[in-house]
């Protein structure tokens, strides 16, 4: 469900993707201002229902992994070898289907004006 208050300036996605997704989802607003969390997407500006699935579309081979610190990794880290640890965070940081479902899922939009 994709939440638009008008009066608020701000639009927020409920999409329960998980932050890994969202994060990733959340690149597709990055110039409007997003930011994720576990649950949904919140967007710095209204965005109207044709615009936001245009935008989600355009974004589909450019969907960022999410980044983290490197330090935040794991524990250890330092008797882990570097590819490892590359590899490891390339699995962590992407969530491909939870990406692709909620992009292509039908998307329902309340104005909440």
């Amino acid at each position: 469900m994709i939440e638009v208050d008008g009066n608020k300036g701000r639009t927020a996605g409920r999409t329960f993707a998980g932050l890994l997704a969202n994060s990733q989802l959340a690149g597709a607003f990055a110039s409007l201002g997003s930011r994720p969390d576990n649950l949904s997407i919140t967007i710095n500006q209204t965005v109207l229902p044709h615009d936001f699935r245009k935008q989600l579309d355009a974004s589909v081979p450019g969907f960022e992994p999410a980044r983290f610190d490197q330090a935040d990794l794991v524990k250890f880290q330092d008797c882990v070898p570097g590819p490892l640890l590359t590899q490891m965070q390339a699995s962590r940081s992407r969530d491909p289907q939870a990406v692709e479902a909620t992009r292509t899922a039908r998307l329902i939009f309340r104005n909440m004006t």
